[in-house]
This record gives C-alpha cells, sequence and structure tokens, in this order.
C-alpha cells in the first residue's frame, strides 16, 4: 500500500533521491538500469523513437494541436536519428581500437571523437560513410546507406539542434525557422520511420555482430564467434592423452590458421569463459546460489502449477471456483504475494543474481547480451533497486515466461540448472553431468 503523503511532504521529497510512487512509476537510470554504457545509447534512441510514435499519433488524432505538437515532434526525430548516428560511429571507434589493438588514441580516433561531440548530422553521416577500416565488414550494409541520404538531408539546416527548442538562436537575437513556413508532418515521418528502420539494422550488425566479435573474447586473428566454433571442436580435449592433444591442437591450427601460442591463448579464454568452457567440462559458477534459492522460486511456481491444473479440469470436476481462478492467474495480487513472500527472505547477492538473470535474456542493443556481460550487470545494481516489489515482479517474470532457464543455459550454469529443474520444474535435470 503507498504511502499518504501531504502536499508539503510532496513539494519536499526529491524525485531523483527519494521515489514515493508505486513501483511502475520509478525509473531506473544511468549505472541503475543495469545496461552498460555503450548500450544505454539504444535505450535512448527507443525512447525518442516511441515519443515520436504517441506524438504523431496525438497528432493524427488531433488530440495534440499540430502546431504545438510539431516542435517536440520533429526536436525528436532529429535527435533520435542524430543519436542513431553517433551510436553506429561510436560502436566503429570500439571495434576499430579492439580489432586493431589500439589501446590510446590517435589522430584519427581524436578526429572522429570531436564529430561525435557535436550536433552536426551531415558531419556525422558523412564520417560513417567514409570510415576507413572494416570495408568487407561494413561494405555491405553502408552501400545502402546512400538510398537514405535523402531522409536525412532533411535535417542538415538545423547544425546545433536548436531549432526546435527555442524560439531564438544562440544570439538572443535572430529567431529559428525565418526560411521555413510550413512542415508535412505526414511525409516527414514516413521518411523518419523508412530511415529509422535502416538505422535501426545497421546498430544491430554494427553494436550486436561486430562489436560483439571483436571487442568481446578474440585474439588477434580469432573473433568470438569463431572462438565459440573452436570451443565446440574442443569437446573432450581435456580427457585426451598428451600425444592426441598435440594432434588435435596441430589440426586446429591448421584450420583455424592460427600459431600454437594464440591457440594457447585462445583456449586459456575458453577455460575462464561462462559459456565456452562448458564445452571443455568446465563450469564457471556465478556468485553463490545454494538449493534454497532455487526451492523458494519453487514455491512461486507451484501457484502457477495450481493454476493450470484448474484449468484443465471439466466443470463437474471443478475443484476450484471458476469465478475465483484469476487468484491463481500470474497477475493476480496473490501470485504477487507470493512473489514479494519470496523475495522478502532473498538476501542481497540474491536478489543482485535475479535481476542479472532477468537483464541477461533482454534486448538492449537489437541482440542479446553476451553471458560475459553479467559480472558488469551484477554490480551495476544500485540497493534502491532490491526493493521487494521490483524484486518480486522480475521474479514472476523470469519464472512465467522461462527467462530463467533460458539465463542459466545461455551462461552455461549448470549445477543451477540442475536445481532449477529439481525444485522449480520438479523435473529430472538434462543439463551435461560430465561437468567437472
Amino acid at each position: 500500500m503507498e504511502k499518504k503523503l501531504t502536499d508539503e511532504d510532496l513539494f519536499k521529497a526529491d524525485p531523483f533521491k527519494n521515489p514515493v510512487s508505486s513501483i511502475h512509476l520509478r525509473a531506473c537510470v544511468g549505472s541503475n538500469s543495469g545496461v552498460s554504457q555503450n548500450s544505454r545509447d539504444c535505450i535512448l534512441i527507443a525512447g525518442y523513437t516511441k515519443t515520436v510514435d504517441l506524438l504523431f499519433a496525438d497528432i493524427k488524432k488531433k488530440d495534440l494541436w499540430i502546431d504545438e505538437g510539431v516542435y517536440p515532434f520533429v526536436y525528436c526525430c532529429r535527435h533520435s536519428i542524430e543519436l542513431a548516428l553517433k551510436t553506429v560511429l561510436k560502436n566503429l571507434i570500439i571495434i576499430y581500437k579492439c580489432k586493431n589493438k589500439i589501446l590510446t588514441r590517435n589522430d584519427y580516433i581524436c578526429n572522429v571523437e570531436e564529430v561525435c561531440k557535436k550536433h552536426d548530422i551531415q558531419s556525422l553521416y558523412n564520417e560513417i560513410i567514409s570510415f576507413n577500416d572494416f570495408q568487407k565488414e561494413i561494405k555491405n550494409e553502408l552501400c545502402h546507406f546512400i538510398y537514405f541520404e535523402d531522409c536525412i538531408k532533411d535535417y542538415y539546416f538545423d547544425i546545433d539542434d536548436d531549432n526546435f527548442r527555442y524560439t531564438f538562436k544562440r544570439n538572443l537575437y535572430d529567431t529559428n525557422l525565418q526560411d521555413i513556413t510550413i512542415i508535412d508532418i505526414g511525409l516527414l515521418y514516413w521518411k523518419y520511420k523508412k530511415l529509422m528502420a535502416f538505422l535501426d539494422q545497421l546498430i544491430n550488425v554494427f553494436s550486436s555482430q561486430l562489436y560483439t566479435d571483436y571487442s568481446k573474447n578474440h585474439t588477434s586473428n580469432l573473433s568470438r564467434s569463431q572462438i565459440e566454433k573452436l570451443s565446440l571442436d574442443l569437446k573432450g580435449f581435456l580427457t585426451l592423452t598428451e600425444d592426441d592433444r598435440k594432434q588435435l591442437k596441430l589440426n586446429l591450427c591448421k584450420k583455424y590458421s592460427i600459431s600454437q601460442s594464440e591457440f594457447d591463448k585462445a583456449v586459456n579464454l575458453i577455460k575462464n569463459h561462462y559459456s565456452f568452457s562448458v564445452n571443455l567440462g568446465i563450469e564457471n559458477k556465478f556468485k553463490d546460489l545454494s538449493p534454497t534459492y532455487f526451492i523458494k522460486l519453487g514455491e512461486i511456481k507451484k501457484v502457477q502449477i495450481k493454476k493450470d491444473a484448474a484449468e484443465k479440469l471439466l466443470p463437474g470436476q471443478m475443484s476450484i471456483d471458476i469465478t475465483k481462478l484469476d487468484d491463481f492467474s500470474p497477475f493476480s495480487k496473490e501470485y504477487f504475494y507470493c512473489c514479494i513472500q519470496v523475495a522478502n527472505t532473498l538476501s542481497e547477492n540474491e536478489k543482485r543474481a535475479t535481476l542479472t538473470f532477468y537483464e541477461v535474456t533482454s534486448h538492449p542493443i537489437n541482440g542479446d547480451y553476451q553471458c560475459e556481460d553479467i559480472d558488469f550487470i551484477y554490480d551495476s545494481w544500485d540497493t534502491s533497486s532490491l526493493n521487494d516489489d521490483y524484486i518480486a515482479e522480475k521474479i514472476g517474470c523470469l519464472l512465467r515466461n522461462n527467462r530463467m532457464e533460458k539465463a542459466l543455459q545461455k551462461c552455461g550454469q549448470i549445477t543451477y540448472l540442475k536445481w532449477f529443474y529439481q525444485y522449480v520444474h520438479n523435473s529430472p535435470s538434462n543439463t551435461n553431468d560430465s561437468i567437472v
């Protein structure tokens, strides 16, 4: 139940430090969002893009006067495009540094970073299409960029991103939009949606595929995806005789065109990786959860099972009043109360792990988190995020949508999977028993 506060209490309350509203009205931002800095730009883009859609819908329905709505509408269009271009460019810089093993900033990187600091969409676009690396990887994507150039040109005149934010220019004398009198919102929105669909695809390619391959778990000549394939070729490697290991090593060095020293580096990387190590028969456990944690989750699962069983009964066999069936739905007060009871008994470590398992199965950058992100995610949760209401909501979602099972599989948590099947699903484990 929400605390009843007086007007005086509400005026004094700081919305950035002391939340008083229900959990559904509290936004997690910054490092408390569980999203890395490289992924957070896409959360911003999604917010402005959704706002564009909502504003256009209100303008179209005449719920918002078009001559008022045009300013936030065009601003959000332009700003989301600017953010998308900067996200592509910043990720190209990250990949460029990782792939070329650049630990410091060279002149080229400094020049690109200066462009990213400004709001000039034309400069951002020109920098991307002239990027002097990854021509093999991004050639197919960039060759389509020219098709959308006319959509981007619509915003070239607003160099400082000020025209739809202020009446006057920065000199406080000249006014903005002096040369524009009419804006076709319908046409602008159509072109915007086409452009953003392409930019979303581009972000997925650069941020998810290339970023994953070259910024995480790679060697000089092996990308992340190649190392994952190598781990599959190494199944049973640790149980081989020394002579057989040497022979397999030579065969794989030839297959992947790498030296023996780079092979050794890749094997060490695989051994310490949450997911890839499972192929070698090694488990790297994430934190220190006990069977009791999964037993508690099993109590919540029983509520779902009770509901499912009631729905399968024929009318003449009803053991539960059909009018009260909603009491057992995943969205009912009774179900949420059960989640709250469990959340109240969890330790801080268990709460952080719960939020991490929830987050690792989300889509922060039009792709997926990788399992190597979970340590960062775990450390990102602010204490304020560990309240029982928030934890209960995430527990319910983890169990309703099988996200817990997916998270454990994704992160190579063999022991936790066994406990999950045993105590939550009440079924035999189908995980690999050969893990040592």
